[in-house]
């Protein structure tokens, strides 16, 4: 009966004589299994793959890589035996039940205690719900293995993530009345039929129709959970308005590179910010006010915050925002991003001065693609309070020194990302000449996993007797990333500290002049590393 059903799913071709359209991705995963997908079935990682492929307008060619067997299980009357097969299917119409269907799928489904599944759709004519976005069924892609599959399959606990991304048919080309009605149509019969359980629902470069989308799916989904809606355009108050009344759980909010109505947003902040967990937005001359909702601890219990600055307007941009006021209002903050914006200064130093800090915090982020003024200063009011600090990325922060971070409240620090990554056409190209890289080797040689210091002008002498108090720590094998590019490290400083670093898997030495020619490269893995301590001898 199972290659009964591989056999009816085959190699069943089609053209299209208007040609294949941009592509759109839905990605559904699903925590836990079906009984009826792992009935007689080894949980060992094992994989069907579903590929189907249209060439060109008139011609559809099925093209099958087969590299390690693909074993189906089916249980219906009997158990049947394990089918080594892999199917490549044109058609994804229903066979036993209604579901939305469309041309040239890539899914790939993985079992064990977790069900991955993942549509490629193509084609406008071929998509008999919806054209402008193709929003398919994925799982009626299994549910063509055999009836307990098809049953299996229109479970709405299979449904719990869901990401949706746009499909432009013809990149100049508008959506008609009747797209937009098909694509209503879709998103209607999904959140109804599907998505009762669903916890986390993605939309990626829509630009009509998110206002629809984000109610139907708030009024369908009540466990609703996490909420993205990167790239979009176009989301209104009414959109945030359901989402306060009919989304209580909801946790985590991503509105990054989105254009959204900002009292909006700003009110469901105020109104449901309790609960909220998790925030990203990117920064812009509006937002003023969700800063301000943050700062009044609208969101007292936020544990990750992320705001960036879209660089394509260049360079960075700076926070109008008190940072003690943001700890006051956010102190259970365990995760803080701030990609290319910086705090502003004079906001910072007019302030009250507040000891609050942030007493959970575990990562912060600053990393800018290009030179910011942030000072040891700022850092210090950032962390003045935060032990517990693991993950600190300085990136592109030219003023803070190596004393300023040894004086940092945080004793086990695993991860310093402090590398300068911009080119001669910056204003403070070269980086200012740095000393004394040996007071954070010697405060943090037993946490440190992974160190960044990338084109940092420490001489010689202090890059020595820095990777010195590495390789002499008591527990020298914590290493796993080292990043020296563009550094005066010399031979027997990095031959000492690939010695005693065993666990050691990635070093960066391009660019370094003190080094022989034919070494200056990434070296990967044990074994590379390996034969560039013989090439050091």
């Amino acid at each position: 009966m199972g290659s009964e059903s591989a056999r009816r799913g085959a190699c069943q071709h089609l053209s299209d004589d208007r040609g294949p359209g941009r592509c759109n991705t839905i990605s559904v995963q699903v925590v836990g299994h079906h009984p009826h997908l792992t009935t007689g079935m080894n949980l060992n990682r094992r994989f069907i793959e579903i590929h189907n492929v249209v060439l060109n307008k008139s011609v559809c060619v099925c093209v099958c890589v087969c590299v390690c067997v693909c074993v189906c299980v089916c249980v219906c009357v009997c158990v049947c035996v394990c089918v080594c097969v892999c199917v490549c299917v044109c058609v994804c119409s229903p066979l036993w039940a209604p579901q939305p269907s469309c041309v040239n799928v890539l899914m790939t489904l993985v079992f064990s205690d977790m069900l991955h599944i993942v549509v490629v759709a193509h084609s406008e004519r071929q998509c008999a719900i919806i054209t402008g976005v193709c929003v398919c069924s994925s799982v009626s892609r299994v549910s063509r293995v055999c009836r307990l599959w098809n049953t299996a399959a229109a479970s709405p606990g299979l449904w719990r993530s869901v990401s949706m991304g746009f499909c432009w048919i013809t990149p100049s080309k508008t959506q008609t009345p009747r797209t937009e009605e098909k694509i209503k149509n879709t998103i209607g019969w999904l959140a109804s039929d599907r998505f009762s359980q669903l916890k986390e629902f993605t939309l990626n470069h829509w630009k009509k129709n998110v206002d629809y989308a984000v109610k139907v799916v708030s009024q369908s989904c009540p466990q609703l959970a996490s909420l993205n809606l990167s790239y979009c355009t176009g989301v209104t108050g009414q959109a945030f308005l359901s989402l306060a009344e009919n989304s209580p759980s909801l946790q985590s909010i991503n509105m990054q590179y989105s254009e959204y109505q900002v009292e909006g947003l700003a009110q469901l902040l105020k109104t449901n910010g309790g609960k909220i967990r998790k925030f990203l937005f990117t920064h812009g001359s509006r937002n003023d006010m969700l800063l301000a909702a943050l700062s009044r601890g609208c969101c007292p219990d936020l544990e990750f915050l992320e705001i960036n600055w879209n660089v394509q307007k260049g360079g960075f941009c700076e926070l109008p925002i008190h940072i003690q006021a943001l700890q006051h209002g956010c102190p259970k903050l365990k995760t803080f991003r701030l990609l290319n914006v910086v705090l502003g200064r004079k906001t910072i130093r007019n302030a009250e001065v507040s000891a609050l800090g942030f007493p959970r915090l575990e990562e912060l982020c600053m990393a800018t693609s290009s030179s910011c003024p942030t000072s040891d200063r700022d850092l210090w009011d950032l962390l003045l309070a935060s032990p517990k600090l693991r993950v600190l990325d300085l990136r592109g922060c030219f003023y803070i020194s190596a004393p300023g971070l040894a004086a940092l409240p945080c004793e086990e620090l695993e991860c310093l990302f402090w590398g300068q990554y911009f080119n001669s056409k910056c204003n403070s190209w070269p980086p200012p000449a740095r000393k004394d890289l040996h007071k954070l080797t010697e405060k943090w040689s037993r946490s440190l996993r992974e160190l960044d210091l990338a084109n940092q002008l420490f001489s010689e002498e202090d890059l020595e007797l820095a990777l010195g108090h590495l390789a002499r720590a008591p527990d020298a094998d914590t290493l796993r990333s080292l990043n020296l590019s563009g550094t005066r490290i010399s031979a027997p400083a990095l031959r000492l500290i690939i010695q005693q670093s065993t666990a050691l898997n990635y070093l960066n030495v391009t660019s370094c002049r003190n080094l022989p020619r034919g070494q200056k490269r990434v070296h990967r893995g044990h074994e590379e590393i390996s034969q560039l301590l013989v090439a050091l001898q």
